[in-house]
C-alpha cells in the first residue's frame, strides 16, 4: 500500500512538474486583449471599495465584481506572462488533484491524467484571465471536493462549498448556474453521505460558512444589488417559460454524456489561437484524430453500458447484490453534476449547451465529461472478463488522445508563432510580440527621460476587435473610460516599468497625437504632421516613433 502511494505521488509530481513547463509555453500564446486586460487593470488600479462591478456582459448588463477582485493579487505577479502561468498551473494541479483523488488504479488515474493535461482546448484555455474559463478550474476544485467527502463525509467541506457556491456567479453572472448547482449537489451529500462531527466541528464548520457568505455579500453582492438590482438581471433573460422547459427537456434528452455532437464537430468550438487560415495541414489532421478518438471512446462508453444493464437485467433474481463500488459512486456524482447544469442553464434563461451554443461557455465542463466519458467505462460494474477489455481500450483510447493532442498542440504553437500574414484570428498576436513593443517604448522613454508618462496610440481594431470602443462606454457609469484598445499594453507598462499613458480614457478618438503609435505591419504605415517618423517592425505588430 505505502509503495502505490509512492508511485501514485511520484506519477502525479511529475505530471505536475510536465504540465508547468507546457504552461509556460502556452503562456506565450495568450490573448490578453481588452476584456482580460481591462479587468486585470481595474484590479491594480483600484481597491475592494472602489470596484462595484465588473465588465459589461453580453447582454448588456455588468458582471459582478469577482473578477477584478481576484484580479487584484494577481496584479501583484511580474507581469502578463506570470499571470497567465499562473492560470495555467492552478488549472493543471486541479486535473492531477481531481484524477488522482478517484478510487481508480494508478494506470487509471495517469490515463484520465494525461486526456486532461494534453486537451488543447484545456491548455489553451488555462491561461487566459476570462470570466468563461476560470470557471473550469472552480469546477475542477469543487470536483475535488465531492470526490474527497464521499470517500470521508466531513463537515469540514462545508465552508469549501459555500465559498464556491458564492465565487463562481460572482466571478460571472451565468455562474449562478454552477453557484445551484454546487448548492444542491453539497445539499444531496450531506443528505445521502451523513457527517459523523463533534459538537463543536459543527459550530466551526456553520460559523466559517457563514462568515464565507457574510464576507462575499460584502465585497461584492451588496454593491452589484444596489448598482444593478433585480430588475436589471431580469430583463437579461427575457425568454418565457416554455422556451425555458423546453430548453431544459432537450438538454436531458440530448445529455453530452451519451449525446457529444457539439464536441467533436470542428465548427461548432474554435481553439482560441487558431484558425483554418492559419492552420497547417498536419494541425487538422491531427484535430481530427482528436474527434474521432474521442468518439470511439464515448461508443466504448455506450458499449459498456449496454452490457451493463443486460448483465444486471440478466442477473435480477439475485437474492444480494454488492453496492456501488467507490470508484463507481465516485463516477456517478461527477456525472450528475453535469447534468444538472446542463439542464439548469436553459431553464435559468442561459445557453442550451447541449444544441452546441455558447461552447466556449460550455468549455467549463469539459474535465468532468471526460471523467464520465472515460471514467464511466473504467468503472461500470461487469463481469470480470468484459470489465478487463474496458479499461484496456479505455486506458489505450487515452493514451492515443493524449498523443494526438500533443502533436496538435504543437502544429497550434508552430503556424500562430510562424504565421505573418495579415488575418487576425481571436487570440490577436502572440505575447511576446506585445511585451517587446512595451520594452521597446520604455527603453525609449527612458533613454528620451520621458518621466512617468509616455503618449501612445493604437491601431488596433479591425475584424472582429471593432467592438470595443464602443462596447467599453457602457461602463462609463462606474468606471471612465476602462475598456480601450491597448489596455494590455498600458498595463504591462504601468506594472513592470512605472509609466502612465497620458492618451489614458481616448475611447473614440482616432490615434495621431501620441509620440508612440502601436498597430499592424499589413495595414498603411502612418504618417503624422510634423516630425521625422521610424517604424520599427516587431513581430506580428508595428510600433511607430514620432519625433517632435
Amino acid at each position: 500500500m505505502r509503495a502505490s502511494r509512492t508511485a501514485g505521488a511520484f506519477v502525479a509530481a511529475s505530471l505536475l512538474v510536465a504540465s508547468s513547463i507546457d504552461r509556460l509555453g502556452w503562456a506565450r500564446l495568450a490573448q490578453w486583449r481588452e476584456d482580460q486586460a481591462t479587468n486585470l487593470w481595474l484590479g491594480f488600479t483600484r481597491s475592494v471599495s472602489e470596484l462595484p462591478v465588473g465588465l459589461v456582459s453580453s447582454v448588456g448588463i455588468p458582471n459582478p465584481n469577482g473578477m477584478p477582485l481576484l484580479a487584484i493579487p494577481l496584479s501583484r505577479l511580474p507581469g502578463l506572462y506570470a499571470v497567465s502561468w499562473a492560470l495555467g498551473i492552478v488549472q493543471a494541479a486541479l486535473v492531477v488533484g481531481l484524477c488522482f483523488s478517484l478510487s481508480l488504479g494508478l494506470i487509471q488515474r495517469t490515463a484520465l491524467a494525461l486526456v486532461l493535461l494534453s486537451s488543447v482546448l484545456l491548455r489553451a484555455s488555462s491561461v487566459e484571465f476570462w470570466n468563461n474559463w476560470v470557471l473550469v478550474s472552480l469546477n475542477l476544485a469543487f470536483a475535488i471536493s465531492v470526490v474527497r467527502y464521499l470517500r470521508r463525509p466531513s463537515l469540514r467541506w462545508l465552508p469549501v462549498w459555500a465559498f464556491l457556491v458564492m465565487l463562481a456567479p460572482s466571478l460571472y453572472l451565468a455562474g449562478l448556474v454552477n453557484g445551484i448547482v454546487y448548492a444542491g449537489t453539497a445539499g444531496l451529500l450531506l443528505f445521502a453521505h451523513r457527517p459523523v462531527s463533534s459538537p463543536m466541528t459543527r459550530r466551526l464548520a456553520i460559523s466559517a460558512s457563514a462568515a464565507v457568505v457574510i464576507a462575499s455579500a460584502w465585497a461584492t453582492w451588496i454593491p452589484y444589488a444596489r448598482e444593478v438590482g433585480w430588475a436589471g438581471i431580469h430583463a437579461a433573460s427575457p425568454q418565457g417559460p416554455a422556451t425555458r422547459i423546453l430548453g431544459a427537456a432537450a438538454s436531458l434528452v440530448r445529455s453530452p454524456l451519451w449525446h457529444p455532437g457539439p464536441w467533436l464537430d470542428a465548427s461548432s468550438f474554435v481553439i482560441l489561437q487558431s484558425s483554418r487560415e492559419i492552420l497547417s495541414s498536419r494541425a487538422q489532421a491531427a484535430l481530427g484524430w482528436t474527434h474521432r478518438l474521442l468518439a470511439a471512446q464515448v461508443l466504448t462508453l455506450l458499449l459498456v453500458f449496454a452490457l451493463f444493464v443486460w448483465s444486471r437485467w440478466a442477473h435480477r433474481r439475485d437474492a444480494v447484490r454488492p453496492g456501488p463500488a467507490p470508484a463507481f459512486r465516485e463516477t456517478a456524482w461527477l456525472a450528475g453534476v453535469v447534468v444538472a447544469a446542463y439542464v439548469l442553464s436553459p431553464l435559468l434563461g442561459g445557453p442550451v449547451w447541449a444544441g452546441g451554443a455558447r461552447m466556449e461557455m460550455a468549455l467549463q465542463w469539459f474535465p468532468l465529461l471526460v471523467v464520465g466519458w472515460f471514467g464511466g467505462a473504467m468503472v461500470l460494474p461487469l463481469p470480470p472478463a468484459p470489465a478487463g477489455v474496458a479499461r484496456s481500450a479505455t486506458v489505450a483510447i487515452a493514451v492515443l488522445l493524449a498523443a494526438a493532442n500533443l502533436v496538435l498542440g504543437r502544429a497550434v504553437e508552430d503556424s500562430y508563432f510562424s504565421y505573418r500574414g495579415p488575418v487576425l484570428v481571436p487570440a490577436d498576436v502572440p505575447l511576446p510580440d506585445k511585451i517587446a513593443v512595451v520594452d521597446l517604448v520604455a527603453a525609449d522613454a527612458r533613454a528620451r527621460q520621458a518621466g512617468g508618462s509616455v503618449a501612445i496610440d493604437y491601431d488596433l481594431g479591425g475584424g472582429v476587435w471593432d467592438w470595443v470602443p464602443s462596447f467599453g462606454e457602457g461602463l462609463g457609469r462606474w468606471y471612465p473610460a476602462p475598456m480601450t484598445l491597448g489596455r494590455a499594453f498600458d498595463y504591462e507598462l504601468l506594472r513592470r516599468h512605472g509609466l502612465a499613458n497620458s492618451q489614458e480614457g481616448r475611447v473614440r478618438a482616432p490615434p495621431g497625437g501620441g509620440r508612440y503609435l502601436v498597430g499592424y505591419p499589413w495595414t498603411p504605415p502612418p504618417s503624422p504632421p510634423g516630425g521625422m517618423v521610424h517604424h520599427v517592425p516587431v513581430g506580428r505588430l508595428r510600433l511607430t516613433v514620432v519625433d517632435r
